[in-house]
Parts: structure tokens; C-alpha cells; sequence
């Protein structure tokens, strides 16, 4: 399994991807820019330890915040190598395309394990709390991960990565070089008004931090695109903005895409929310 973790593991220096590999002894990783036979080569030996598991069934807390511990939420996943490689307190894993920490979880058959009161939306994955379906992967990250270095060069690649007889292809992105995007915390579209606001989100060590850089000037560049329209509003000094609707025409469903600029010339990754306008009799 080939993913990007962003800002995870944000004390490698280099472009990286993260592979991980559930099998009986090491194996081989092959790649190549092309799907043909002759044109792989072998890039590293991966480690043959890690937890790769399937969700089974799960509950999603309609109301979740990656700010408070989520108590309803839970998945059933059947993951071997679980009980080898979870460890007391928090844990860190990928379900789906979202990164939690879990606390608590519990044996319920064999390799087959309910993992609850988890931390949601890690890691700037806030939006795909609500993207879950049966079937998802379930990768408990710290286990037997195998970083492979890129060039950034690479960056926007498809790159064919194989392991015995599986193919895997990737585009990579180069996430974990970026700068995180804004947390978006209110959007409110009403008949008379559009009311944004956020928090800066900066990389520091494993984890999300917040606020800005001290050392350097920041604006905010805020898109907003309509059916019909595009505007793009500029905030210097504030972490909130609002849109009186009688000076501007917008459909009743938008995009918007909060980038954070730097003085010296450095932008974050877009935080991107769509919002539908909310109507009064």
C-alpha cells in the first residue's frame, strides 16, 4: 500500500511517500514511469510488519470536531497484525483517507477489532470526515512504515509502484513539502450574508500547529466561485471575513478555497468548502 501522509512525518527533509507492506517476510518494491515489464526497477526492500486492514462496519458522528474527542463514532475493522502492533494510549491511523488517533478499541473476534473514542480530521484531513464507506482501508501508521524519498521533481508523476504481482500507481503530490492549508471553523450563507472565518495552521513537528509563522507577514486570498460568478476577496490583518449578498451575485451553492500567503511569496494548500445558502420562508 503506497500513500502520502502530509506533514506526518514532517521531520523528513525530502519529498517522501509512505508504503506499507502485510506479508509473511520482506519483499521487494519495483518502480517505474511506465506499466511495462522490462521498464521496472527494484528502488528498496520493505519491511513486512505493518497493520493492513479493512473496515468492516462503522458509526459516523454527523456532529464530529477535530477539536474534541469523539465518543460516537467507531469502526469495526479485521485487521491482522493488529494486536502485534498497537500500542498503549494513542494510535495513530488512516481510515479511508482520514487520519484519527484512537484511544480505546476492543477484540471481538479474531483479527476482527471495534476502535472507538478517536480523535477525527487529523493532519489536515478535516475533510473527509464524512467520506467513509464499508470496505475502506484501516492502516495503523506507525507499524512497519517504509519511507521512500522522491525527488521533487517528481511532483505530479504517475509513478508505478510493484510488489510481487500488484501494481499500484500513484500521482505524486509532494504533500508532505507543503504548507498546510487553513482550518476552516465557521461558514454561515444566508439570504443577506456570507460569514467566514478560520485558523492559521502552520507545520510544526508531528502535529498540527496553529497560528501563523510570527516571523513572517501573512494574507489570507479567498476565492469564491458561483455558477455564474467568481470573486476573490483579500484579508490582511483579520481570520474572518463577511460578504454583504447585495454587493455581490452569487448562486445558491459555492466553492470556496482559503489560501494562506506569506510575505515572501509561499502559499499554503487551499481549505475548500462548499456552501449552500440557506433560505428563510
Amino acid at each position: 500500500m503506497v500513500v502520502e501522509l502530509p506533514f506526518v512525518f514532517s521531520g523528513n527533509d525530502y519529498p517522501f511517500l509512505a508504503v506499507y507492506l502485510q506479508a509473511t517476510r520482506p519483499l521487494p518494491l519495483y518502480a517505474s514511469f511506465s506499466n511495462d515489464v522490462n521498464q521496472y526497477s527494484k528502488i528498496m526492500t520493505l519491511s513486512a510488519n505493518s497493520a493492513i486492514g479493512k473496515v468492516i462496519s462503522f458509526e459516523h458522528n454527523q456532529h464530529a470536531n477535530i477539536f474534541v474527542i469523539d465518543e460516537l463514532s467507531c469502526c469495526v475493522v479485521s485487521c491482522p497484525g493488529f494486536l502485534n502492533s498497537v500500542t498503549p494510549g494513542w494510535n495513530l491511523a488512516l481510515w479511508g483517507e482520514e487520519i484519527i488517533s484512537f484511544s480505546k478499541w476492543q477484540q471481538l473476534d479474531e483479527d476482527l477489532y471495534k476502535i472507538f473514542s478517536l480523535v477525527r480530521g487529523q493532519y489536515t484531513t478535516e475533510n473527509e470526515l464524512a467520506v467513509h464507506s464499508n470496505n475502506q482501508n484501516f492502516v495503523l501508521l506507525a507499524a512497519g512504515v517504509n519511507l521512500l524519498t522522491l525527488a521533487a521533481t517528481l511532483e505530479q508523476k504517475l509513478i508505478y509502484f510493484k510488489v510481487g504481482q500488484e501494481i499500484i500507481t500513484k500521482l505524486f503530490a509532494n504533500k508532505s513539502q507543503k504548507l498546510p492549508p487553513p482550518y476552516i471553523n465557521h461558514c454561515v450563507f444566508s439570504e443577506q450574508s456570507l460569514c467566514l472565518s478560520w485558523q492559521a495552521r502552520q507545520r510544526i513537528g508531528e502535529g498540527d500547529g496553529w497560528g501563523a509563522y510570527e516571523a513572517l507577514k501573512i494574507s489570507f486570498v479567498i476565492n469564491i466561485a458561483s455558477d455564474d460568478n467568481s470573486y476573490q476577496f483579500i484579508v490582511t490583518s483579520e481570520d474572518y471575513l463577511t460578504i454583504d449578498l447585495n454587493t455581490i451575485s452569487l448562486s445558491d451553492k459555492v466553492k470556496i478555497a482559503i489560501v494562506m500567503k506569506y510575505e515572501n511569496g509561499s502559499c499554503s494548500l487551499p481549505a475548500t468548502i462548499i456552501a449552500i445558502k440557506i433560505k428563510t420562508r
